[in-house]
């Protein structure tokens, strides 16, 4: 019986696998695949020419690749009619027989005179629907060997430091993908900017959960040629001690593609952090000063191999590794005055490998398998054995199976999506043997154009879970519709509902003492957190700017938070579900591209307001006050490239309140400033980089409320610096500019 219970869920995620490969290919058994090569007069090939062709009662859509050729499967049909329709060239209606599998067409160019054409000023920054927006990016303000994470600070809707990023109005931070393959921050600094050729976003995804929300799916330019290049970047700190390297090889073939990162960071950071308790009741306040120096090794890789067969096969596998092992010194007055020292050390140590096979079994009809393995581990050693060792530990194994069909036409030409995804998760601690749960997901979404203005996108995703050893049923759906307004811009709605469910970290009941006023517990009884977001976004292109606002509000049930659970204790907090929170928000974000594209320009505006509400559960177990109030928040980024190719960057950002369940804190602004230069064609690149706080520290002030008693800690690092960076830049490394490149239908348009 016990062997029979543990298969259930694999045999499950079987069953489902075969219906929705079954359902794929029910429509295959009597294919009759055509091939149709279009070109002009002068045999050049023709991209992007859209065709319909009706056989046998049977509307079929493809749309030629950047050869020309466009495949189409129209069953058993002896003959088929054939419809072309493009600005740049006459349509054609005309039979074709199927007999003939590779049919040759040339189309002739139209005719149009000044009258009736109506000249663009301005090019498209973003075009999209209810599902996602497609943007392009403007590379001509950044260095040859800028990287993918630099531009996208640029890409509206986008909330980034270069190193996070964020879509505007979204609690958590984007998944990234580079050609629809999970990435991380490393293959973006290995991508170079000019390689990008558009950048897609899905502000809702079937996957988003407490950790991501929303998807940057960056689209590379094709593979023309073979090519290999690399580079190699040093970085050192002038202030305190700090270095860092950071080295990537790529090589790229129409068939092949080998993308490798290694970097390594060594820094010496101090904090100094002063503690002040004030009881209501007049009772004599209370100190501690803490000094703390960290020293901090840490390094990671990612190996990345991709095998493109056809054009209808693609298998990418890619491994990451990550270390960051720190040996931490504590000087410590307490609150009674006396001293302590406490040498410790932590390591948190991850790894992982993840497949990925794309298969296109038709122009319009994807297959997609992933299968993946991940390991995270955390260990906490007191160096003077005056605490026990702490541990937590994670293995998952996950499989998804996917179908993506788009233009159906039953559906009105709309895209339906069906997709069974399953995890197994194994967590272990020093106290406890490994424990194993699982979660299982099915999902159907569904995208679709309601006349000439309207779309709308929906999910229909169903949860279940054993995480409690007991089995829990979720449904979570997401909705999203669009209406545009032509050149008054596009308005959308969205509904989103995710659940949270407690980490490993979350759940281990050892005693973590982070410092003399600070020790952590976990809790194995906590639940699921439950969230529901609304939002309403609003965007426009102003010539060469890129105006959106999005007004939003969430709301937190279950809420997953810290608890001080004991009156008198207010060292000690325990992971509960400890109440709700509501939040709300309004988001301005201004994207401008001035000097002939050279300079680029983006500010975000955020006004926010938060409130906490403590469960009746815990109401009498707590002293903690709900923390509520209003806050603003701002972000600016700037990049300039002179005609000498100088290129000056800024990035400044200030939050001066940021709430959490009672405490509240105030930071002061933070800015970063860039000036950057290439030497012998490009090989070569220095760039010096300045982080300020407008003070020789940087300084935060958390004040956390009770009733009985106020505590205010107020923390000093050394941020501020002053960075040397050299790079140097090996192999066939950057594209050519040409003055055509990406010229399509959208950059004409007729007169009505």
């Amino acid at each position: 019986m016990g062997t029979s219970k543990k298969k259930q869920p694999f045999c499950a995620f079987c069953k489902s696998a075969w219906v929705i490969l079954l359902l794929t290919l029910s429509t295959k058994a009597n294919a009759q695949i055509i091939y149709l090569t279009l070109s002009d007069s002068n045999g050049t090939p023709l991209p992007s020419i859209n065709l319909r062709i009706d056989a046998c009662g049977k509307r079929v859509r493809a749309i030629t690749n950047e050869h020309g050729v466009a495949e189409a499967d129209i069953g058993n049909c002896a003959e088929a009619r054939l419809h072309i329709s493009s600005k740049l060239y006459q349509d054609k209606d005309t039979t074709i027989k199927t007999t003939v599998k590779d049919i040759r067409i040339t189309l002739i160019p139209k005719t149009y005179y000044l009258r009736d054409v109506e000249v663009k000023a301005f090019r498209p920054i973003a075009k999209g629907n209810a599902e996602k927006t497609v943007y392009t990016v403007d590379v001509r303000s950044f260095l040859k060997d800028s990287k993918a994470n630099e531009a996208l600070r640029f890409l509206p809707r986008t909330e980034s430091d270069g190193t996070t990023f964020k879509i505007l109005g979204k609690h958590a931070n984007a998944r990234l993908q580079v050609d629809g393959v999970d990435a991380g921050l490393d293959e973006l600094r290995s991508l170079n900017a000019t390689d990008i050729e558009r950048v897609e976003v899905k502000e809702t995804d079937a996957n988003d959960n407490a950790n991501s929300s929303g998807v940057i799916n960056i689209i590379r330019r094709k593979r023309e040629r073979p090519k290999f290049y690399g580079s190699s970047r040093n970085t050192l700190n002038l202030v305190y001690t700090s270095l860092m390297t950071y080295n990537s090889i790529n090589y790229q073939s129409p068939k092949w593609e080998l993308n490798a990162t290694a970097g390594l960071i060594y820094n010496k950071p101090k904090l100094t952090n002063d503690v002040t308790r004030s009881y209501s009741d007049g009772s004599t306040k209370e100190t501690m000063h803490e000094d703390r120096c960290f020293e901090s090794p840490q390094g990671g890789g990612m190996l990345k191999l991709g095998f493109y067969p056809s054009e209808k096969l693609s298998v990418i596998l890619r491994g990451v590794y990550s270390l960051n092992a720190t040996n931490i010194k504590q000087h410590i007055t307490g609150f009674d005055n006396h001293f302590v020292e406490l040498r410790s050390k932590d390591k948190i140590e991850n790894y992982g490998t993840l497949l990925n096979t794309f298969y296109n079994i038709t122009n319009t009809n994807l297959l997609l398998l992933k299968a993946n393995y991940m390991e995270y581990s955390y260990s906490y050693r007191d160096k003077l054995g005056t605490r026990t060792r702490y541990e937590s530990d994670m293995r998952e194994y996950g499989v998804s199976l996917k179908s993506e069909n788009e233009k159906i036409d039953w559906l009105g030409g709309g895209n339906v999506g069906l997709g069974w995804k399953s995890t197994w998760r194994q967590n272990g601690t020093q106290s406890t043997d490994w424990s194993t749960h699982s979660v299982h997901q099915l999902y159907i979404d569904h995208s679709r154009p309601i006349g000439k203005h309207f779309s709308f996108y929906f999910i229909l995703k169903g949860e279940t879970d054993n995480l409690r050893r007991k089995q829990s049923y979720y449904f979570l759906p997401s909705a999203r519709i669009n209406y545009s307004m032509g050149k008054y811009g596009s308005l959308s709605a969205n509904y989103q509902r995710t659940i949270v469910r407690p980490s490993i970290d979350y759940m281990n009941e050892d005693t973590l003492m982070i410092s003399e006023n600070e020790t952590l517990v976990g809790n194995t009884a906590l639940g699921v957190q439950h969230n529901d977001a609304l939002s309403l976004s609003y965007s426009k292109q102003i010539k060469t700017a890129y105006l959106s606002a999005t007004m939003g509000y969430r709301c937190s049930s279950d809420m997953i938070a810290r608890a001080y659970l004991s009156p008198t204790d207010f060292n000690t907090t325990t992971y509960s579900n400890l109440g709700r929170s509501d939040y709300a928000s309004l988001s301005l974000n201004w994207t401008q591209r001035l000097c002939k594209g050279r300079m680029n320009l983006s500010f975000i505006l955020t006004g926010d307001y938060m409130n906490y509400d403590i469960a009746s559960a815990f109401a009498d177990r707590t002293l903690m006050l709900p923390s509520q109030g209003f806050g603003c928040y701002g972000m600016l980024n700037f990049n300039y490239r002179t005609k000498h190719s100088w290129m000056y960057s800024l990035w400044g950002t200030y939050h001066p309140k940021n709430y959490g369940f009672n405490t509240l804190s105030h930071r002061h602004p933070l800015f970063r400033a860039s000036v950057s230069k290439n030497f012998f064609h490009d090989r070569l690149g220095i760039s010096i980089v300045a982080m300020n706080s407008l003070r020789y520290f940087t300084t935060s002030r958390t004040t956390t409320h009770f009733a009985n008693m106020h505590q205010t800690s107020l923390q000093k690092t050394h941020y501020n610096d002053l960075q040397l960076n050299i790079t140097w830049n090996f192999g066939k490394q950057f594209r050519e500019r040409k003055a055509a490149e990406g010229f399509d239908n959208g950059d004409i348009e007729l007169k009505q």
